[in-house]
């Protein structure tokens, strides 16, 4: 997908974190976030928890939260995201067995997804799966769109919520995932 690095704000970032807990925090980048590519990023925390978190943006490049790096055993309660280019909630690179609860899309992206799950990543081509969601919401009050790479993560889990499982923008997203990954 792309290889140059990711801008993310800074304030936003949580890496190599283990059994720590966070928030509440807002999340308020200058210009709404344009110029960044995520705002809260998650990398290779194990056993963390993010409670009354809130992303203030929605004109990044990509993602209101991004989870990477085998991520594992994480638990987001309460977040009120703005989601970016991309989506709100990006989950890859192996993470898996977090769970999300009570989780509001306020303003939504102007990507096909509003979580996308097994997405591509440069440091793990590992397969993200035992991830959960609990009522999660648009502010619009459409149906959560939810896409998955069929080769690199297991389709979430789902409760609580109105989804729209996208199959086919899943299979367009996995041939273009696999075909990055091969030509990388």
């Amino acid at each position: 997908m792309q290889n140059n690095p990711d801008i993310n704000y800074h304030t936003g970032e949580f890496a190599d974190r283990t059994v720590e807990s966070f928030g509440p925090l807002a999340l308020t980048p200058p210009n709404a976030g344009a110029g960044y590519d995520d705002i809260f990023k998650v990398s290779h925390c194990v056993n963390c928890q993010w409670d009354d978190i809130e992303v203030r943006a929605g004109k990044q490049r990509e993602n209101a939260l991004d989870l990477n790096r085998n991520s594992c055993g994480n638990l987001f309660r309460r977040l009120v995201l703005d989601a970016g280019e991309q989506g709100a909630i990006l989950v890859k690179g192996g993470s898996s067995n977090n769970t999300w609860d009570n989780v509001l899309i306020r303003e939504v992206g102007s990507g096909h997804s509003d979580i996308m799950i097994g997405g591509y990543s440069g440091q793990s081509k590992a397969k993200s799966h035992n991830n959960r969601f609990h009522n999660i919401r648009r502010a619009d009050g459409q149906p959560i769109r939810v896409a998955w790479c069929f080769t690199r993560a297991s389709k979430p889990v789902i409760t609580g919520s109105k989804v729209k499982y996208q199959y086919g923008w899943s299979l367009v997203r996995t041939i273009a995932q696999e075909w990055s990954y091969l030509t990388a």
